[in-house]
């Protein structure tokens, strides 16, 4: 997010602000406003944050997997993937 915006990216749509300007912070700026963003947060909500990204990741690599076995693209590198 923080890169999208640091960027401008360019975007033409009507219903973005036009004068949006690109905000061309260093990288030691760019982590500083991370950090300063993950101070905001509250401990028990990036608890539930690290959490479902687990699972979300979890479920986007069975899917990925699932998705090359039933397209017949199967390798050895899989087989470290299957669940039992």
């Amino acid at each position: 997010m923080v890169d999208h915006y640091n960027n401008g990216d360019g975007i033409k749509d009507p219903w973005l602000d036009e004068d949006m300007e690109p905000l061309g912070l260093s990288e030691p700026e760019i982590d500083d406003v991370v950090a300063f963003l993950a101070s905001l947060t509250s401990s028990q909500y990036q608890d539930q944050g690290e959490r479902e990204l687990e699972r979300t990741t979890l479920a986007l690599a069975h899917k990925s997997s699932a998705a090359r076995f039933g397209a017949g693209v199967w390798s050895e590198a899989d087989s470290a993937e299957a669940v039992p």
